[in-house]
């Protein structure tokens, strides 16, 4: 998960304490540095309004 992932009741959990959770469950939990493309953020938000717009391929450079 990102490392900016929250959840909960008021967004009051973040990746800390899911991996926490995770390792009392024996359960590992990889939390990853966020990806910049140039000045923006890539997130799934970012790639579900490319995919609407039909922006495919400029997601797919992005990564490259």
């Amino acid at each position: 998960m990102g490392a900016d992932f929250c959840f909960g009741a008021g967004r009051s959990g973040d990746a800390a304490d899911l991996a926490a959770i995770g390792a009392a469950h024996g359960i590992a939990v990889t939390v990853l540095p966020i990806l910049w493309d140039g000045r923006e953020r890539v997130s799934s938000s970012r790639i579900r309004r490319a995919l609407a717009a039909g922006a495919i391929a400029a997601m797919a450079e992005s990564r490259s």
